[in-house]
């Protein structure tokens, strides 16, 4: 069920000094491009009931690793970063990340909307509170899942870097849904209005289907790559043709969480980085081994933008 026709009129955007809507686009929020720009990029916190009797040793982790960061540029966080919560949960997790005057950027995963079918909203309307949030979701849009928007990375009124972020959606008959069909024409229509230069990259929750393929042709040394993959791809249920989307509209790198104990980035084929991010810290299963983050550097020569700039950090929850 698409739960945008079960939402009230809500048209949520980010209208800030250093970001604001691009061109009357509301999809499109505008950020100032540095050079070697740094993206922090946290995934599957799942904060919620499990953190009830350790909030502050939660937090106190996640303060070391924006503190460990070194003054990023721009957090993305990409998805799950709720589980099983209540509204008390989602205030506290937004006023603590929105708390660093750093811009921060926000998609959904499968378990964020779950405790919130009655208001499907309401992530959104928090959000939309924050000061620092680089974010756009228009319930009313018709457009599947929530939060289809990008951002442009500009320099002299030049787009250096879009970063889309992307609804993966959630469950679907026992296994994981799809990024849909309206939304795959709708990243299309984003990049014909867009004919630039740009280094097209995308942030989702749950992985193309081929995260597999990628996996396994590393391991079998057909593809560059690094990093580790401990548990099976946790891929949609099928592959409906988002990666054959990305490729056709220049995405260069696709990132994605949900799978706690992967954090392989794999150059698949020549044609896509396909990378995983590295779960923040320890509630849900995890391994406190390789809970942490990773940094995303963007290059001022975007088209060398690879593997090399893609860097995992772990730390030990204390």
């Amino acid at each position: 069920m698409n739960l945008k026709k079960l939402s009230f009129p809500l048209i949520i955007t980010s209208l800030l000094s250093s970001s604001c809507s691009g061109g009357g686009n509301p999809y499109s929020l505008d950020l100032e491009y540095k050079p070697n720009f740094k993206i922090l990029w946290l995934t599957d916190i799942h904060y919620g009931p499990e953190a009830d009797t350790k909030s502050q040793e939660e937090f106190a982790h996640l303060d070391k690793i924006i503190k460990d960061a070194e003054q990023p540029d721009l957090i993305i966080i990409t998805g799950d970063s709720f589980r099983q919560a209540n509204k008390s949960h989602v205030n506290e997790f937004f006023s603590f990340i929105d708390s660093y005057g750093i811009k921060w950027a926000f998609t959904f995963g499968n378990h964020d909307q779950e405790t919130f079918q009655d208001s499907p909203d309401f992530i959104s309307e928090e959000i939309a509170k924050c000061k620092n949030k680089v974010y756009y979701d228009n319930p009313k849009d018709n457009i599947y899942g929530k939060a289809n928007y990008y951002i442009n990375l500009k320099s002299g009124g030049k787009t250096i870097y879009r970063l889309y972020l992307t609804d993966s959606n959630a469950d679907f008959n026992g296994g994981y849904d799809v990024i849909h069909e309206d939304q795959l024409k709708h990243m299309e229509q984003i990049a014909e209005n867009n004919k630039d230069s740009a280094v097209n990259l995308v942030f989702i929750h749950i992985p193309l289907f081929q995260f597999q393929s990628a996996w396994d042709g590393y391991k079998l040394g057909l593809y560059q790559g690094q990093g580790q993959n401990n548990e099976t791809c946790c891929i949609p249920y099928i592959d409906n043709g988002a990666y054959q989307v990305f490729k056709k509209i220049g995405i260069k790198a696709c990132f994605a969480g949900h799978d706690h104990l992967n954090y392989a980035d794999i150059d698949y084929k020549g044609e896509m980085i396909l990378s995983y991010g590295l779960k923040a810290n320890d509630l849900d299963y995890h391994d406190d081994a390789i809970c942490g983050y990773k940094i995303i550097s963007l290059p001022e020569d975007s088209n060398s933008f690879g593997l090399k700039d893609i860097q995992m950090h772990s730390l030990l929850m204390k």
